[in-house]
């Protein structure tokens, strides 16, 4: 997805279960550059979710994130132009972002 060039925008961008994976590199920097990516590609919104610190870890392929620092990226993220809703469910919170105005598709999108 990071590589990816989109031509295109879509209605709403999900993202389940592909952000857990303990990296090489700087796991808060993957994420921050995922959102970044797909916030820019939905018209609408955005809905992932994440593990979170604090949980027993039973695979150290597995990375917990830090609720609050995830948050602050959603916020840097969407700035004035969205709003944030989350809810946590057995400690994977899923986050919703929504843009503030919806993005108007010509007839020939439709």
């Amino acid at each position: 997805l990071l590589e990816w060039e989109a031509n295109e925008q879509f209605d709403y961008v999900f993202c389940s279960g592909g952000l857990s994976t303990r990296l090489d590199s700087d796991n808060y920097d993957f994420i921050g550059s995922m959102l970044r990516k797909m916030w820019g590609v939905a018209g609408l919104g955005v809905a992932f979710n994440f593990l979170v610190e604090g949980t027993v870890v039973k695979d150290f392929n597995i990375f917990h994130y830090s609720f609050d620092r995830v948050l602050a990226l959603c916020r840097q993220i969407t700035k004035d132009e969205g709003r944030i809703f989350y809810r946590i469910e057995d400690e994977e919170p899923q986050i919703y972002l929504y843009r503030n105005q919806q993005y108007s598709l010509s007839k020939t999108d439709r």
